[in-house]
């Protein structure tokens, strides 16, 4: 429905500029929920309600005096190590959260043998223990892409670029682990932005390999954390592996972001704490206090803007 009234104002509008338009043209519905994050871009994102309720009058007025992005910009980072053994899901316990066993728990030979046959491939992947976090940086120094579908902008596809403001996060992980469910997966920005991608599953146990694929559109170049809480009776039971990863960044340039290309519109729009988030380039989780003020605050702008009452 919002894409309707953005595209019957401004019908050469793309997918990227609509992007753009419904977090700034958001804000927090009810002053009383907790768990509010705000991004180092100034933005209010929350896991269950993403950016909030639209304000339909502000999105229809933003997007009449909208300028287009810049072209897109696609940067990849992939690392995989060895594969582990094909058998790897027989060597499992029963298939119960609470009665998970160890990676390598058959008998001692057999366990001797696994461990002495693919040592080589688990030193280098990212081991997963109970209690424990399994930290990935991926430390992104080089910020060098390429372009993609950079319709208005009629600039060529692969042409070389920079990804220095982020749109979007595009994560795929793989794994093989004795119970899946027991996995929850953080994507963290170096802006401190912590948003949960994966939640723990008390009723997935199921046990072997898989991978799986998120998206995330409120970070920047960052870190993944896989965080694991099922009961285990030995903290240094090693029960799964992360084999690969692989991040998609898609951004654009600093000059021809949206919030550049638009700041004279989008800057009155940001709340006290949005501001002071933007200006530290530094997002956290908000205070009860915070999430009460910038409701007032931006239900008074969208009073002032609209002239009506919602």
């Amino acid at each position: 429905m919002e894409n309707c009234f953005c595209l019957y104002t401004s019908p050469k509008l793309t997918w990227r500029d609509i992007s753009h338009l419904l977090p700034w043209s958001s804000r927090i519905p009810n002053p009383n929920d907790k768990g509010w994050l705000v991004n180092g871009a100034g933005l209010f994102h929350h896991p269950y309600i993403g950016f909030g309720t639209i304000d339909c009058y502000r999105l229809v007025k933003l997007a009449k005096q909208w300028n287009f992005v810049g072209p897109l910009c696609v940067l990849t980072y992939k690392k995989e190590v060895y594969s582990v053994p094909d058998n790897w899901a027989n060597l499992q316990g029963k298939k119960k959260a609470n009665n998970v066993q160890h990676l390598f728990q058959c008998d001692d030979q057999c366990s001797a043998g696994i461990i002495h046959q693919y040592k080589s491939e688990y030193a280098q992947s990212w081991p997963l223990k109970f209690y424990s976090d399994t930290i990935i940086d991926f430390n992104l120094t080089d910020l060098s892409g390429l372009t993609q579908y950079s319709l208005p902008q009629n600039i060529v596809e692969n042409t070389p670029c920079q990804v220095e403001i982020v749109e979007q996060a595009i994560l795929e992980i793989k794994w093989k682990h004795s119970c899946r469910g027991s996995l929850e997966i953080h994507l963290i920005s170096p802006s401190n932005t912590d948003a949960l991608i994966l939640g723990q599953r008390k009723l997935d146990t199921y046990a072997g390999e898989g991978s799986m694929i998120f998206t995330s559109v409120i970070h920047d170049h960052g870190q993944c954390k896989v965080k694991q809480s099922t009961e285990d009776n030995n903290n240094n039971n090693i029960n799964g592996f992360i084999t690969g990863v692989q991040l998609t960044i898609r951004g654009t340039s600093k000059n021809n972001d949206g919030f550049t290309m638009n700041k004279n519109i989008l800057e009155p729009l940001l709340t006290t704490v949005g501001k002071n988030a933007l200006v530290t380039h530094s997002g956290h989780e908000l205070q009860t206090e915070e999430i009460k003020k910038t409701f007032i605050e931006q239900r008074d702008l969208s009073f002032s803007l609209s002239k009506s009452i919602f």
